[in-house]
This record gives structure tokens, C-alpha cells and sequence, in this order.
């Protein structure tokens, strides 16, 4: 019994706790506020509508001054065409009607005419019969035809020279018939000379035998010296260029010359040329009476007298100092 007064004193007790904390709305507090939240929501409602209507109309609005706009350009150009209409001299038909004055009609006319360009003016002359107007309209449409074709004319001529220019690229020009086919002449060649072939000599002086000691002692005193007879017998070598045509004498003469060599000579007519007395001082007759110089080509004694011996390319011309008359040489 005391556990369950106990139990319902602590239920009571809870319940006193939460009511105590917690907030009571009466239904006078919910009518009220459940009436506010309606009014809010109205409000909004009506602020949207209001907000749409505004849109409309703003939308409305300008639809119609663009729609005035128009139609201001419109009569605007009206008018425009219509000053240009009562310039000319054409008669204004209907301008008795009742209610009708000049300028209205002109107005209307000036509509007509930028509304329908391409259609026949709805004003015609009083004057003007159908036999005229047939006239016009067909002179108006061959106009246009010849100006069609005065263009094509034109355009056909500007395309021709470029057509032209490319058939003349790709064309090959055709002799005529009647004209001779001229032939280049090719540029006279100057003819190669051919260069002749350089021809050579060899020429030796000596005195292989004046080294001989006995050879040598004959020799006069002034001429035993190394200047005038050299120990290996050599006075002098070469190789010369000659012309066609040279003889042995030229070849001789030249290496005198050219390596400064004493040379002495006379003519004679028993050698039908020059005789050679002495080389390098030492002349005929210095070792006996036999002696001399003495000449051979490759190797054999020359036939001739030297100034008849004509050369060849290559010959070898020796020139030695003979004791006995050219055999001790053994040519």
C-alpha cells in the first residue's frame, strides 16, 4: 500500500515538474496566431499578383510604343514619299470626293507605293488610256531585258581575256603557213687551238780526257787549273726547249749563253756553218795538232757540220775535247 501511494506521489510529482516547464497554449493563443499566418500568406499572395500585373503591363507598354514607333516611321515615310509625289505634275484622281483633301490622298498614295514596290501604282493618270499603259509596261519590260543582256555582255567580255590568257598558257603557238621556220643559229664556236707539245734536248760539254794525267800535262801551264778543266772532266749539262727546226749548234750556243760558258766559234764554208775553236779556254790544237772538239748525237758522230744537224724531241747532244781527231772518243 505505501509502495503505491509512494509510486502515484512520484507520478504526480513528475507531471506537476513538466507542466511547470513547459509552455500552455490556450485556443484563444492559437485562433489568433493561426489567423496571423493567414494574413501573411494573403499579403504575399498579393504581392506576387501585383508584381505579375506590373510585368504584364510593363510588357504591354512596350509592345505599344514599339507598335507607335512603327507606325510613325511608317507615316513618316508616307509623307516623305508624298512630298516627292505632289512635286510632279501628275493629276490627283478622286480629290472631289466629300471628305477627302489633296494631301490625304497624297499620303495614301505614298502608303500604297511603299507597301506594294513592285506592284502597278493604284493612282493612274485620268489621261491615261490602257493602249498607253500596255505601252509603258512593255517597254519598261524590255528595258530590263536589255539591260540584263548589256550586263551578261559585259560579264562575258571581262571573262573572255582571262579564258583567253589561260588557253594561250596551255596552247602551243602554231608556225603560220605561209612563213619560212626560222632556225637558231648557234653561236660560232672559237676553235680550240690545240697547245703543241713542248719538245726538250739534253746538251753536255766535257773533257773526260784532258783528265788523263799524260793528257793533262800537255795542257799549257796557265790552263792546268780546276776553272778550266774539271777534276770529274764536266764543264757543263742541261736540258733545253727547242723550236722546230733547231740545229745542234742552237742547242749548244743556248746552254753557253744560259750558264755563262766561254764559247768560241767561227764560220766555215767547208762545214757550209760555225766552227767550234774553243770552250771554257781551251781551244783546238792545245794538246797536239790533232786535237779539237768533236760533237755526236745519241751516242753516234754527227755526219754533218753543226749548224746542219737538225734536232729532234729527246735527241742527246754530247760535246768532248778529242786528242786524236775523234777516235780516242769512240763514237
Amino acid at each position: 500500500m505505501r509502495k503505491s501511494l509512494f509510486i502515484l506521489c512520484t507520478l504526480i510529482a513528475t507531471l506537476t515538474l513538466t507542466f511547470a516547464g513547459c509552455k500552455v497554449q490556450t485556443v484563444q493563443q492559437y485562433e489568433a496566431e493561426k489567423d496571423a499566418n493567414n494574413k501573411v500568406v494573403v499579403v504575399a499572395d498579393e504581392e506576387k499578383k501585383t508584381a505579375e500585373k506590373r510585368t504584364a503591363d510593363d510588357k504591354k507598354d512596350a509592345a505599344t510604343k514599339e507598335s507607335e514607333n512603327e507606325k510613325n516611321a511608317t507615316t513618316e515615310a508616307a509623307k516623305k514619299m508624298a512630298d516627292a509625289v505632289s512635286e510632279d505634275n501628275t493629276p490627283i484622281v478622286g480629290a472631289q470626293k466629300a471628305g477627302v483633301t489633296k494631301e490625304e490622298l497624297l499620303v495614301e498614295r505614298a502608303k500604297s507605293k511603299v507597301e506594294t514596290t513592285n506592284e502597278v501604282p493604284s493612282f493612274v493618270p485620268a489621261n491615261e488610256t490602257k493602249e498607253t499603259k500596255k505601252s509603258q509596261l512593255e517597254t519598261a519590260t524590255t528595258k530590263e531585258k536589255t539591260t540584263k543582256k548589256v550586263v551578261v555582255t559585259k560579264e562575258a567580255k571581262e571573262a573572255t581575256p582571262a579564258k583567253e590568257k589561260k588557253q594561250a598558257s596551255t596552247t602551243p603557238k602554231s608556225t603560220p603557213v605561209n612563213q619560212p621556220v626560222k632556225t637558231p643559229t648557234k653561236p660560232a664556236e672559237n676553235p680550240v687551238v690545240a697547245e703543241k707539245k713542248k719538245e726538250y734536248v739534253t746538251v753536255s760539254i766535257g773533257m773526260k780526257l784532258l783528265t788523263d794525267p799524260k793528257n793533262y800535262a800537255k795542257l799549257p801551264e796557265a790552263l792546268q787549273k780546276e776553272q778550266y778543266v774539271p777534276q770529274n772532266g764536266q764543264v757543263v749539262s742541261g736540258k733545253l726547249e727547242i723550236k722546230e727546226g733547231a740545229s745542234a749548234w742552237d742547242a749548244i750556243l743556248s746552254l753557253c749563253n744560259n750558264q755563262n760558258i766561254h764559247l768560241d766559234y767561227e764560220y766555215k764554208a767547208m762545214f757550209d756553218g760555225m766552227y767550234i775553236k774553243g770552250i771554257n779556254h781551251v781551244y783546238e790544237k792545245d794538246v797536239g795538232a790533232a786535237s779539237g772538239w768533236m760533237y755526236a748525237v745519241n751516242g753516234k758522230l754527227a755526219p754533218v757540220g753543226v749548224s746542219q744537224y737538225q734536232l729532234e724531241a729527246n735527241d742527246v747532244v754530247a760535246v768532248e775535247y778529242s786528242i786524236t781527231g775523234g777516235s780516242d772518243l769512240r763514237w
